[in-house]
Order: C-alpha cells, then structure tokens, then sequence
C-alpha cells in the first residue's frame, strides 16, 4: 500500500509539472506573436527620423503603402525613399579609397594631375621631372611589369620584386634608367 501511495504522488507531480510546461509554451508563442506583429516598419522609422510624415495609403485593390510626405508636400513611396537613403550610405564607405596609380606616382616622386576630357570623364597622369605628362595607370602598369602599353617603352620590365620597393630593391641607378625610359 505504500507503494501505491507514493506512485500515486508521484503521478499527481508529474501531471500538474506537465500541465504549468504546456501553459507556458503557451504563453511564449503568443507572445512571440505580438512582437512580430508590433514590428516596426523600417521605412515608416526612417521617415519620422528624417523629420517627414508617414502616411498609409490604400489602393482600389484594398492593398495598401506606405509614403513619406516631405516640406514641400509632395508624396513620395517610403520604401523607395529608403532604400534610396541605403545606396548614398553605401557609396560613403567608398570615398577616401586612394587610385593606386595616383599613390604610386606620389610615392615616385611625380606630380598627379586629374585632367578632363571633352566627354567630362577624367583621367590621371603623371608629371614626369622634365614636364611630360603620361597616362597615371599606363605609367603604373608598365613600371610594375603589368603589362607594356604602347608608345611608352622600357629598358628591362620589372621584377616582383620592383613592385614592392623599386628604389630599395634597385636602387638609384636603375629608377634613373626607368625615368629616362618613360621620357619621349
């Protein structure tokens, strides 16, 4: 009979342990459902924080979205808007990237120039110790043995080790022979 009892105890715990563990998935799903349901919509967050107002528009369909209205009162579509704002905030993080020609140049010693073209696309080039100008990059690949542009010719093309540190690795003598092979 003892044992009955303490089986019938334990049975009892067990089902009232079973019981509050059911209730409590419960609870967590609906909660979980609330704070997805209450997300914040990102264009509406970036659109007060830009200062414009958010409105919800609904179209003949009884589909709706969202605009910005800015100062001037115009109504824009506040997705397009922001993820307008992302691209310029992308195309930041790749100002200040040097053009390696122009930071080699710099490090040779020459002047960098940017220069115009009629088009208004612009180039680089280098100024070489006796005034000529030369292509930035066409200078650049033929120096480090890239590749061998034509109307610029060379005395030897470069080692690897010349693209690393041409005056350590060659010293003067050879830069100076390099310099007189870039002039025309």
């Amino acid at each position: 009979m003892r044992i009955q009892e303490i089986f019938a105890i334990l049975l009892i715990a067990a089902g009232i342990f079973i019981a509050a563990a059911a209730a409590d998935v419960n609870d967590q799903s609906s909660s979980e459902q609330v704070s997805l349901i209450g997300m914040a919509n990102p264009s509406a967050v970036w659109a007060e924080q830009m200062g414009y107002e958010y409105l919800i528009r609904t179209n003949p369909d009884g589909s709706q979205y969202g605009v910005c209205v800015l100062p001037d009162g115009s109504e824009h579509d506040a997705w397009e808007l922001f993820r307008q704002s992302l691209a310029v905030e992308q195309e930041v993080s790749l100002i200040g990237l040097p053009d390696p020609s122009a930071v080699w140049a710099s490090q040779m010693g020459y002047e960098y120039l940017i220069r115009t073209n009629p088009d208004g696309s612009q180039y680089g080039v280098c100024v070489l110790p006796d005034g000529s100008e030369h292509d930035s990059w066409r200078t650049f690949r033929e120096f480090c043995g890239i590749s061998k542009p034509v109307g610029i010719s060379m005395i030897q093309p470069a080692s690897p080790r010349a693209i690393l540190s041409p005056k350590e690795t060659f010293g003067e003598a050879h830069f100076s022979a390099r310099l007189a092979a870039l002039t025309p």
